[in-house]
């Protein structure tokens, strides 16, 4: 297993950890991008769909241990069906990566979605003894904001197999859920920032301290090569609020020199955004 690498962040440190691979359409994941492109770094398989990879952001500092994102988890069970369509491969998980950087889950504190689609929270709650699901990580306060828990919750068709409702209601049943309006600070240095786009209430996680600054995106530039504005999912059910907010803030991520993440990155590097006068593109630094 490739060790992760660690970002100082003023008072705090910051590494990717993976919970494993699962696929999606090429198509879909790069919209009205001809495949003769996407194809060139994210070749297709007999179905047309492109290895991703599911990652999350880990902050260290302050009495604070910060977990942004969880992957799939344990959502599809034994549904072999369901993890044959999406072509889940299963690495040692989050939680082995989690004890490879010394922690355990009841040692995390805080838990950040950007939002609440089953690639992104479906680690949110673990199956018990009982054969329940109960909050994978105990101790931890969840924040996710209102109007996405609603829409999680809502069973609407529209976005039905997005979520999964049943790993998202025993944060609430046990007191560990926190929903927020808006943008809101976590601490000082941690930042969530409401972006809308790949869905209503979708949001960034920014971390600054001490001049320095990571920012992780989620589904509002799921991968390195998301960060060409006009490369957008069509998964995106608010496709020009996502053009907008990634415009905004790249140039301001940029201006900063913060550090990328990326939840769909197929490693564990960071990435550094650099704008050549015509385009945004991120290399990986380790």
């Amino acid at each position: 297993m490739t060790a992760s690498p660690v970002k100082t962040i003023g008072r705090f440190e910051c590494r990717i950890l993976l919970d494993g691979f699962f696929r999606l359409d090429g198509g879909a994941m790069f919209g009205v991008v001809p495949k003769r492109i996407w194809n060139a770094f994210y070749p297709s398989d007999d179905h047309n769909r492109i290895r991703l990879g599911l990652t999350s952001l880990l902050v260290k500092g302050e009495g604070m241990l910060l977990l942004v994102e969880g992957g799939i988890g344990e959502a599809f069970g034994h549904d072999e069906k369901l993890r044959k369509i999406y072509g889940i491969e299963k690495t040692g998980g989050l939680e082995a990566d989690l004890a490879d950087a010394g922690y355990l889950p009841e040692d995390v504190t805080h838990v950040v979605y950007t939002h609440l689609h089953w690639d992104h929270a479906g680690n949110a709650c673990r199956i018990d003894d009982k054969g329940t699901f109960t909050a994978r990580f105990p101790k931890a306060r969840y924040f996710a904001q209102a109007g996405e828990w609603r829409q999680a919750l809502s069973g609407s068709g529209s976005t039905r197999a997005s979520y999964l409702p049943e790993i998202l209601a025993p944060l609430e049943e046990c007191g560990n859920l926190e929903l927020i309006e808006g943008d809101y600070q976590v601490n000082d240095a941690v930042t969530l920032k409401l972006t809308g786009g790949h869905t209503a209430h979708h949001q960034a996680v920014i971390v600054r301290d001490g001049g320095a600054g990571v920012i992780f995106w989620g589904d509002l530039i799921p991968t390195p090569h998301h960060v060409h504005i006009p490369h957008i999912m069509a998964y995106d059910r608010f496709p020009q609020d996502t053009f907008y907010r990634k415009e905004e803030l790249l140039e301001d991520t940029v201006k900063a020199g913060f550090f990328s993440a990326f939840p769909h990155g197929l490693d564990r590097s960071f990435g550094r955004i650099v704008f050549d006068g015509a385009r945004y593109s991120s290399s990986a630094e380790e």
